[in-house]
């Protein structure tokens, strides 16, 4: 008989579970393709996907209570470069961040509840394992490939350029206007990036593809309100991803159920900026800051003002998203925060492609 895979169980104690192990190989494959991105992109594992630094997240004696610390960006980097890591190592890891949370936070507390709900979610994706295993053979032909660059290239065409706009490329925390950005966001994701990967056959199927893309709207819905035109942007984006990559996997029928409809899209903002983990704002603004968002202003009057009524739509629905009053054509620039001016700038740029 195979081996049983390990869980937890509600008291994070050893248990077996009814799942057969399939062979490591394949249970290796299928925590690097759909296991560990899909908890890398779950908002709540937004804790759990970096090592803890005990100075910067204010938990002096985590390593003396924590003897073998372990987090969702280590357990991707032992899968790409160590040897002799197995599928059962990785879902021993996977279970040693669980139970590591509940022992340093105490049971039932804040983090802890949160924890738990990850874990069940981690839970409910391992009944997928021996099913993707078969469906997923090494000589399985590889049309996905095709699938894939037909998705993207139709995400960075200029006819998706309205919503696809603050996704095009890498999150520059200055030159974006939001200086805090990776302190919320550990393991950004954007369409330049999975432009790079795919050219160089980074991607194995099509399940590591989808899960990047799904980690790219994760952040957004992270980051951004509800109502603001990036969180928009992505909500629509998201529509035409999913209905091209169930397009372009017609031919490929057992991939085309992986990025499944449930929705990743959170109720209400699901991650504020945590006080405990020290994460403060800056509110001061250099004279050099302050002359750089002169100039933007200058600039963004000049385009704005060349701009028809219809082309400028665009631009006054982001403002208004972002809670700012608009009054007909008219935007008063100066009143806006560094974030939106910035969203604005780029917002214009697509608009006139």
């Amino acid at each position: 008989m195979p081996p049983k895979l390990r869980l937890i169980d509600d008291d994070h104690s050893d248990t077996e579970s009814s799942v057969p192990a399939p062979l490591n190989r394949d249970l290796l494959r299928f925590c690097e393709a759909v296991l560990v991105p899909k908890l890398q992109s779950h908002v709540d594992s937004v804790l759990f996907r970096k090592p803890v630094d005990p100075v910067a997240d204010g938990a002096p004696d985590y390593l003396a209570v924590v003897r073998q610390p372990m987090d969702l960006g280590t357990i991707r980097r032992k899968i790409k470069s160590q040897t002799g890591y197995t599928g059962e190592d990785c879902i021993r890891d996977i279970e040693l961040i669980f139970s590591n949370c509940r022992l340093y936070n105490g049971e039932g507390s804040y983090l802890d509840t949160i924890c738990s709900r990850l874990r069940l979610y981690h839970q409910s994706h391992l009944s997928r394992i021996e099913k993707w295993c078969l469906d997923h053979p090494e000589n399985k032909a590889e049309g996905w490939l095709t699938a894939i660059k037909s998705v993207h290239l139709r995400l960075v065409s200029d006819q998706c350029a309205s919503v696809a706009w603050p996704f095009l490329a890498p999150v520059d925390p200055l030159r974006d206007g939001c200086p805090d950005y990776y302190k919320i966001i550990s393991q950004p994701m954007d369409l330049q990036t999975i432009g790079e990967r795919i050219s160089s056959s980074y991607y194995t199927s099509i399940e590591v593809f989808s899960s990047d893309m799904e980690l790219m709207f994760s952040n957004c819905f992270a980051f951004n309100r509800p109502g603001d035109a990036v969180y928009n942007c992505g909500l629509k984006l998201r529509e035409i991803f999913l209905r091209n990559l169930e397009r372009s996997s017609k031919a490929n029928s057992s991939h085309s159920s992986f990025f499944q409809k449930s929705s990743i899209v959170p109720k209400q903002r699901p991650f504020e900026r945590p006080t405990e983990l020290g994460l403060k704002k800056t509110k001061t603004v250099s004279h050099l800051e302050e002359n750089s968002r002169k100039q933007l202003i200058e600039q963004l009057l000049l385009s704005f003002s060349g701009l028809s009524y219809e082309a400028g739509r665009q631009v006054r629905l982001l403002v208004l998203g972002r809670g700012f009053a608009v009054s007909g054509s008219v935007i008063d620039w100066a009143s806006l925060d560094q974030t939106t001016l910035t969203m604005a700038e780029r917002c214009l740029l697509y608009s006139q492609l």
